[in-house]
């Protein structure tokens, strides 16, 4: 009788295990064919251009395009950079290299230093930064504002002669030493997150401390024409700009006993109203960044109506468990606005995004862009 049942209950288990193998291998073989389904529909003839990392360096990374590629994708390295951004028409990069900042086409033509100066100093600093964008486009493309030094220049990419202008210099730290006070260790502090309001007139966070045996931290958000004239503070405390992709509402955060919030007021600063916390669920505070039509504001894991303030979560599950931006990378939005990727340590996040409605991709369709730090979606 004994045996009689061990023998049931080996074909019993050897049943389970052929079934299980089966749905393994079989989930397997989906996945893959899900995966090149996925990357050919959603790259189709887009083009990624992200910075890779580089094994024993800090800052710099390796300026990549990707494209689809028979069922996978194909990296190629066009420098070696620190940050970079693309042009209103997609049609150029700007990127900061060891020796100043460079434009190259999108297919890695005509490639041009612009200056000697650049922004990778600005970019160790010991005020941590959500957002952190120190180089900006302006809507026509002609120009490049950047951050070098803490202060904010201009320079007209197409010509070559023309020196870099200064914008605007940072407000100084106002710094009283007594016997008895610590010693300051230096830092490149200051102007971040430059924006375009139109070709003329830009906005960006100012920063600076005052010391007077205790350190306090002052943010506002000004606006100023590209000649310097007409600079005022229309945010006060008001941190990290992000102008929407139509030029008429800033995306910022503030301070307050919470942890901070996310809120969006017109370009001369009026009319601000609270979008959401800053902090997520784990208390830390969270990328949040505009739509590509502007009809939202993204974070990771749900999205806010611009208009009516109503939150919608993302369904299903994360791809993976650590796609949460870091080091200041924004999401990247697809040309046609459907696909969001969210850059961090691990795989992006793939997010289908149609109609207000937010879903997440479990294909791993863009598992291989794993270390890709920094991301922009563009027309291929």
């Amino acid at each position: 009788m004994f045996r009689k049942m061990g023998n049931n209950c080996t074909i019993i288990c050897m049943v389970v295990l052929v079934v299980f193998l089966s749905f393994v291998y079989g989930c397997g073989n989906q996945i893959e064919g899900d995966s090149e389904k996925i990357t050919a529909e959603v790259l189709g003839d887009s083009m990624i251009v992200g910075l890779r990392n580089i094994t024993g360096e800090l800052s710099l990374k390796s300026l990549v395009t990707v494209t689809a590629h028979g069922k996978g994708l194909k990296f190629s390295e066009i420098d070696r950079a620190y940050v970079f951004e693309t042009s209103p028409d997609m049609r150029s990069i700007a990127y900061a290299a060891d020796d100043g900042i460079y434009v190259i086409g999108t297919d890695g033509s005509d490639k041009r230093k612009i200056t000697d100066m650049n922004p990778k100093l600005d970019l160790n600093s010991d005020q941590k930064r959500i957002i952190g964008k120190v180089m900006a486009w302006s809507p026509d493309g002609k120009r490049i504002a950047f951050v070098s030094g803490g202060n904010l220049y201009s320079k007209n990419v197409y010509d070559k002669s023309e020196p870099a202008k200064l914008v605007a210099k940072r407000t100084q730290d106002r710094i009283t030493i007594s016997e008895s006070s610590p010693a300051l260790a230096p830092r490149i502090d200051g102007i971040i997150c430059p924006g375009w309001i139109d070709n003329s007139t830009l906005v960006y966070q100012d920063f600076f401390m005052e010391f007077d045996g205790q350190a306090d931290y002052h943010f506002n958000i000004i606006k100023i024409k590209e000649d310097g004239s007409e600079k005022q503070v229309i945010i006060q405390q008001g941190r990290e700009p992000l102008l929407s992709p139509d030029r008429t509402k800033i995306l910022y955060h503030i301070a307050n006993d919470r942890g901070g919030e996310v809120r969006i007021a017109d370009t001369d600063g009026a009319n601000s109203v609270m979008a959401s916390d800053l902090l997520g669920t784990e208390r830390e505070p969270m990328i949040y960044s505009w739509s590509r039509d502007g009809s939202h504001i993204i974070f990771d894991g749900f999205a806010i109506d611009a208009a009516s303030g109503q939150r919608t979560i993302f369904s299903g599950q994360p791809y993976s468990n650590d796609i949460s931006a870091t080091g200041a990378a924004l999401p990247a939005y697809s040309p046609d606005g459907r696909w969001v990727l969210f850059p961090g340590d691990g795989a992006p996040g793939l997010v289908k995004a149609e109609n207000g409605n937010f879903v997440y991709d479990l294909s791993g369709a863009f598992s291989s862009l794993r270390g890709i730090t920094a991301i922009s979606w563009i027309k291929g």
